[in-house]
């Protein structure tokens, strides 16, 4: 139940490489955790951040991030 010291981080990026900026980004964390988006939208670069405190579980803990709309793209 401890926040990681830096923040987690995705980059949207294009089939050719090219960052895509201003899509918006929606964060989820599974395991009882909790995030709190840093980006509601990607930056310039195609960067989105977030905080995330992981859950009081052991084992494995995942982050689910959502880009773009939801009835478009899946998480």
């Amino acid at each position: 139940a401890e926040p990681l010291p830096r923040p987690v981080q995705v980059r949207l990026v294009d089939s050719a490489g090219r960052a895509l900026a201003d899509v918006p980004v929606t964060w989820g964390a599974e395991q009882g955790g909790s995030v709190a988006a840093a980006d509601a939208r990607t930056d310039s670069l195609g960067h989105a951040r977030a905080a995330w405190t992981l859950g009081r579980t052991t084992g494995r803990q995942r982050l689910v991030v959502q880009a773009g709309r939801a009835s478009v793209v899946p998480p």
